[in-house]
């Protein structure tokens, strides 16, 4: 029996446990990753959805879809132009604002910014759809 080539009972039981704890850690951390991806590929299309909308309605001055529907997420659009002008998309209970501001030197630019689900009581209600 001392030549023998192969693994015992126990060896198999523990190289398999040891297999199954590695697959255990690893398992939560892919999952966030694979919705960490799905996330910012929806952050991706907002962006470019509040870039086309806003691009159409500088070129002619009204909008035409106030929701878009893109692979299963709805995207609400709207525009805002008191008491300063402002753009936002939302979706999947996030969304992103560009929004214009002022220097002190009187020039303006464009900054994008983001709330969380949690600070939706701060935003304007959605745009009526029709």
């Amino acid at each position: 029996m001392n030549n023998s080539k192969g693994f015992t009972l126990a060896e198999g039981i523990l190289s398999l446990g040891g297999m199954v704890m590695i697959a255990a850690l690893l398992f939560p951390l892919m999952f966030l990753i694979l919705q960490k991806q799905i996330d910012e590929k929806q952050d991706l299309t907002a962006a470019r959805v509040l870039y086309e909308h806003l691009e159409e309605y500088v070129i002619n001055g009204t909008s035409i879809a106030n929701e878009v529907q893109i692979d299963g997420v709805s995207y609400q659009l709207f525009i805002e132009n008191k008491p300063e002008w402002k753009a936002c998309v939302y979706y999947a209970e996030r969304n992103h604002c560009i929004k214009e501001e002022t220097k002190s030197d009187g020039l303006y630019f464009n900054r994008m910014y983001s709330y969380d689900a949690y600070h939706f009581d701060d935003l304007p209600p959605f745009p009526p759809v029709d």
